[in-house]
């Protein structure tokens, strides 16, 4: 009977306690979708295949009856970013397109034509002419301030795989991402998702503001896998409104190539600082030369504010139009010194050379030093006159080969001294302590430092 009791007692008690209210779910994104998905567009495109970019979205199609020479047809995303018809998307969706179609979101198309397209950016603007009296156009705006930290909300729309308005949700992955130095190593990383027919779309914060624009995706499968990247606000809005108003992009040029410093670099320098951006080459009579910086300088900071590597130096030069100055701090031989250099506009890259072949090797630190041969100044482009020790061979397993050395390097210099030939090099390896020392070297059209350990 005691059991019964018990029992009874805990009904009791169950039926007199008050209901659990419902916890309501989490707010949704409808409203904010309808608000900014009238502004994105589709973007269709017609090109010739043989100057066609691999955009997202692309296929190829069937050639004409008469022959004429295969075209492509790709599909992207893009948005309205002012009621007149000014449209962003991708360089590699439209910058080279003969044809280029906008579909709004109410089904209407109109044709487009090319504003401008920049390639470091993979940012092209577009523009479309509504029929007079048409009503304005629903646009977007560009997110202003910080750009989104990892874990915010992040929120794609576009067209993926023709699909047309689409949404997908996700958070912000990480910033400053690279792929291959577009955006100057700035883009932002979402796992929201990003399909082929995506690229050129808004990615918005959860205020309906254009965070970024949709560029590419990292993919073993040519879907999305939750790894997509997007040219952040603050890079792109600059580049389009020079786009729209020039139809280019004009950006200043210091005129040297540098790598990110490390602690073994440091090292190898004797006590440089650990962070920055170590010069490897100095372009003759560009701006960094007539400013007095020389290969082996460390550059720390811009205009005062500490430069984390050369990633960050290169966009903040990018940033200022030529003509304009810029103030770096430097590090050379033990001694901080202030260089202000005249910036000029950027020239077009210089063609990549073929590498040497290789020689025999020897022992040490598991290379083999030569003289610069006829053959490799012809492949690299070297004047007759220039010094240096070629690198013929690298031991597999070796000292070097774990630095990072390849054969048909060219030694142009160890630390900030210049090396004139394969004994002046092989001498000051013999010479070096055990902290190792820091090889200047010309690699096809890049001059780099790389830092060789003594040998173990």
């Amino acid at each position: 009977m005691r059991p019964i009791r018990a029992l009874l007692a805990l009904a009791a008690v169950l039926i007199a306690a008050p209901a659990r209210a419902e916890v309501p779910p989490p707010p949704g994104f409808a409203d904010l979708v309808a608000a900014v998905q009238p502004a994105v567009v589709r973007i269709e495109t017609l090109e010739h295949a043989a100057t066609a970019p691999r955009g997202h979205g692309a296929r190829l199609a069937q050639p004409s009856q008469d022959k004429a020479p295969p075209e492509l047809l790709g599909a992207g995303s893009g948005f309205l970013i002012d009621a007149e018809g000014t449209v962003v998307t991708n360089h590699h969706v439209a910058g080279e397109a003969q044809r280029i179609t906008v579909t709004l979101a109410d089904g209407r198309d109109f044709p487009a034509r090319l504003l401008g397209s920049d390639p470091a950016t993979d940012i092209a603007v577009l523009r479309i002419e509504p029929p007079l009296g048409a009503p304005p156009l629903p646009f977007l705006r560009f997110a202003e301030g910080a750009p989104p930290r990892p874990g915010d909300w992040a929120l794609v729309v576009g067209n993926p795989f023709g699909l047309g308005a689409s949404v997908s949700l996700g958070i912000v992955s990480a910033q400053g991402r690279n792929l291959g130095g577009l955006a100057w190593g700035e883009l932002i990383q979402t796992d929201a998702a990003i399909n082929p027919g995506n690229s050129g779309g808004p990615l918005f914060d959860a205020a309906g503001r254009v965070a970024g624009v949709t560029t590419a995706i990292v993919t073993p499968t040519g879907g999305s896998v939750g790894i997509g990247f997007a040219v952040p606000a603050q890079v792109a809005a600059p580049v389009v409104t020079a786009l729209a108003i020039e139809g280019r992009v004009r950006r200043g040029w210091l005129g040297l190539q540098a790598q990110a410093m490390t602690r073994e670099l440091s090292r190898a320098m004797g006590g440089a600082p650990p962070q920055g951006a170590l010069v490897d080459a100095v372009v003759p009579d560009g701006p960094a030369a007539r400013a007095g910086l020389q290969p082996g300088d460390v550059v720390f900071a811009l205009d005062g504010l500490p430069a984390v590597g050369p990633l960050a130096i290169a966009h903040g030069i990018a940033l200022r139009p030529p003509g304009s100055t810029a103030t770096l701090s430097v590090w050379r031989a033990g001694q901080e010194r202030v260089v202000t250099a005249l910036l000029a506009d950027t020239p077009a890259p210089p063609p990549a050379a073929a590498a040497p072949p290789a020689a025999p090797e020897h022992r040490g630190y598991g290379l083999a030093l030569g003289a610069i041969t006829r053959a490799a100044r012809t492949a690299q482009h070297l004047p007759p006159e220039m010094p240096g020790a070629l690198v013929t061979r690298v031991t597999p397993g070796g000292t070097a080969e774990a630095a990072g050395l390849r054969a048909g390097d060219l030694i142009l210099g160890i630390g900030s001294a210049a090396i004139r030939g394969p004994q002046e090099a092989a001498a000051a390896l013999r010479a070096a302590g055990s902290a190792g020392v820091a090889l200047r070297v010309l690699r096809g059209d890049a001059a780099i430092y790389v830092a060789l350990p003594a040998p173990g």
